[in-house]
């Protein structure tokens, strides 16, 4: 079943790379409509199965090293290059930071990793001049230059940069969205919802948010590490990671410290799809911890 999953989803982001289905939305092809309300978004869908499958390749494969990172360099490669074929840069750097967390935890030698990244970093101009779109360099250009082109490419993220400086540690409250910095910013309910949240709030809702998913860092890694197996393990460590690297890129694109990057913040973010598989990722972390509990009392006695 998993492997299924995960085949169906290769599939769906092949049909988006080749046009055979899907629309083209803010200079890219990310979903397939079901109906003129409801689409899914298979790169999104896809952190589920490609979990699942990572875990159950630790899980065969531990004690074979050597095997078990080429078949994740395999099963996290081909979506990455499928969702940068849309493009989607946001969504391939998260997969990149899923799979090089997946062969740490699978054990792979400080040293082996180092050689593996400088191996990616010697390839970065190769990989730059084939999958990057030309809207993205214009984004990369905006974050080193604000004042490059203030009402073409920095015109969002320098409203992003006001509405989040001028609301101070304790926020107006709620505004009328005519008076929002990012009023007809049509991406400020998912790509930009922290800076909505802090114009209104402050930075006092900003430490709020941060400490809230350092609690999720930190309870999903103290399940994971009393976890029963090697599947439970990885499958908890990883759902928790994927919410928090997500979360951390949100903020950090929102507090003007990277370029834009289209990333939406979970469970905050519009977006069903997002939504539904954040939740599944939380209900897994619950999972594994109720098992932990009723294994636990089942030893004492």
């Amino acid at each position: 079943l998993i492997i299924l999953l995960f085949s169906v989803n290769i599939l769906l982001l092949i049909a988006l790379g080749i046009d055979l289905l899907g629309r083209e939305e803010y200079g890219s092809i990310r979903r397939i409509y079901i109906t003129s309300e409801f689409s899914i978004q298979p790169s999104e869908i896809l952190k589920f199965p490609i979990l699942l499958t990572t875990a159950l390749l630790f899980k065969k494969f531990h004690n074979k090293q050597l095997l078990l990172i080429s078949l994740l360099l395999i099963i996290y490669l081909i979506p990455i290059l499928l969702i940068q074929m849309q493009p989607n840069t946001s969504m391939a750097l998260l997969y990149s930071a899923y799979f090089t967390i997946a062969i740490f935890l699978c054990g792979i030698t400080y040293r082996a990793l180092f050689t593996m990244l400088l191996s990616l970093f010697a390839l970065l101009p190769m990989v730059v001049t084939f999958f990057v779109a030309e809207y993205q360099f214009g984004r990369f250009s905006a974050f080193a230059n604000p004042q490059i082109d203030p009402l073409g490419l920095s015109y969002i993220p320098n409203l992003v940069s006001k509405a989040v400086n001028s609301s101070g540690f304790i926020g107006p409250g709620s505004i009328e969205s005519t008076n929002s910095f990012l009023f007809n910013v049509l991406a400020a309910d998912s790509d930009f919802a922290l800076a909505v949240i802090i114009e209104q709030l402050g930075l006092i809702a900003l430490i709020f948010i941060i400490i809230a998913f350092l609690l999720i860092l930190w309870t999903g890694t103290s399940i994971a590490l009393n976890a029963e197996n090697r599947f439970q393990f990885l499958s908890t460590i990883m759902a928790t990671y994927i919410i928090v690297i997500q979360a951390s890129l949100h903020i950090m694109v929102n507090l003007s410290l990277l370029p834009t990057t289209g990333t939406t913040m979970p469970f905050i973010s519009n977006g069903s799809n997002a939504l539904i598989v954040n939740f599944v990722l939380i209900g897994m972390i619950l999972g594994v911890e109720r098992k932990n509990k009723i294994r636990m009392k089942v030893q004492k006695f």
